[in-house]
């Protein structure tokens, strides 16, 4: 039973569509298959692209309005008509706007009755509560990827706030969401209607054959590299310097935009001539880069974030590349204990990532893109949908 075939869904989104592809856009992009999606990104000002330029792929794809990205899918950029939303009265002006603007794009694209789809941001609450009054919707779904509260940039007079307003969030939704067993504990008890969706792969990109990038191509091997977001928060920069400067004879490449906070940091580093950063690339090339690798890393930080993360989406992408992986930081769920090798300091890291250049082990590659195989987003969705079947909810 496809309980989502024809059903009409608004997104609620946290970046936009064109910044790094996670779990939102993998899910809203199948959604489309079969029904029609209308994704929402954050309000932006005129003066968005040059104060967030080159952080988040706010640099990519910068309109207003109402655009059309593929077949039943739709993006919306609301404009705030002041900047600086971060003064409290400019934030409510720009706030009274939003339910108007969305009530007009629903109703030129037709969305009766349409499923609310959220992500969490510190608007969110406040923009449903007005959002549902002006669309009517038959459904709100509220899907959790993260430890919001445990963000390293948030601080402790935040803490309280953030999870006040999830809460909320949790407590209005009629199913939630959740990506580990971590969030299910969290959020069950504020919503009977909490379930386990874990990440997954989009595992037909990496089925698919290509050449190898030039700008990776001609970098010498052994190479140890890392996809996505490279920022202060989330990547261990210091153990990154540490692999670069014990082995220059391996080439360390970073793949993925470099956020303010370490642009600086690298920036007082000393010119390395076996470290390679190649930027963002779009979703679908990185598999080919990928297949150039010899070892995958995820140097993650130990803090509270990660805890809350069983399998990250970094982790899908490298089994579905087969690739040795080593990482820190996280607690992998116990199906990857044989898959990834986990390191407790900076030495072992190194030892494991020399381990994984010496292994030439064809069935245990096969064993890793079966893994990601029985994790894809297409199984996902398929899941999702079981779990709306099954509620006795007045939509279905």
């Amino acid at each position: 039973m496809e309980v989502l075939e024809n059903q009409n869904i608004i997104c609620i989104a946290p970046n936009p569509w064109t910044d790094l592809w996670r779990r939102r856009q993998q899910l809203m992009s199948r959604f489309a298959r079969n029904g029609r999606v209308l994704y929402i990104e954050p309000q932006r000002s005129l003066l968005t692209p040059f104060l967030y330029r080159h952080t988040s792929g706010w640099d990519l794809d910068f309109r207003f309005g109402l655009r059309q990205e593929s077949d039943n899918l739709y993006v919306y950029s609301p404009l705030s008509p002041l900047p600086f939303s971060d003064i409290p009265l400019f934030d409510r002006i720009n706030n009274a706007f939003t339910p108007a603007a969305i009530q007009r794009v629903v109703r030129r694209l037709e969305m009766k009755q349409p499923i609310l789809w959220l992500y969490y941001t510190a608007k969110t609450a406040v923009n449903v509560k007005a959002v549902r009054q002006v669309v009517s919707p038959r459904l709100i779904c509220y899907d959790c990827y993260d430890y919001y509260a445990g963000y390293a940039y948030v601080s402790p007079r935040e803490r309280p706030h953030i999870l006040a307003e999830e809460r909320e969030l949790v407590q209005m939704a009629d199913v939630v969401f959740v990506v580990s067993e971590q969030l299910y504990a969290d959020k069950s008890p504020l919503n009977a209607n909490t379930f386990l969706v874990s990440n997954g792969v989009d595992i037909e990109l990496y089925e698919r054959d290509g050449p190898i990038p030039e700008d990776v191509a001609l970098i010498p091997h052994p190479i140890v590299g890392f996809t996505g977001k490279i920022a202060g928060n989330k990547i261990d920069i210091g153990l990154i310097r540490y692999l670069v400067e014990s082995r220059p004879e391996w080439s360390v490449v970073l793949v993925g935009p470099i956020f303010p906070d370490l642009q600086r940091v690298i920036a007082g580093w000393p010119k390395y001539a076996n470290l390679y950063m190649l930027g963002q690339k779009p979703p679908w090339g990185l598999p080919t880069y990928l297949r150039a690798f010899d070892v995958c890393i995820a140097p993650y930080l130990d803090n509270e974030q990660l805890r809350y993360v069983s399998v990250p989406l970094k982790i899908y992408e490298y089994l579905a590349a087969g690739k040795p992986i080593v990482a820190t930081g996280f607690s992998p769920a116990p199906f990857l204990s044989d898959l990834v090798r986990l390191s407790s300091s900076p030495e072992e890291f190194v030892t494991h990532i020399e381990g994984c250049l010496r292994e030439n082990d064809e069935a245990l590659a096969r064993q890793r893109i079966e893994v990601a195989r029985h994790n894809s987003w297409d199984r996902r969705v398929e899941q999702i949908e079981k779990i709306l079947a099954s509620l006795s909810l007045e939509w279905a």
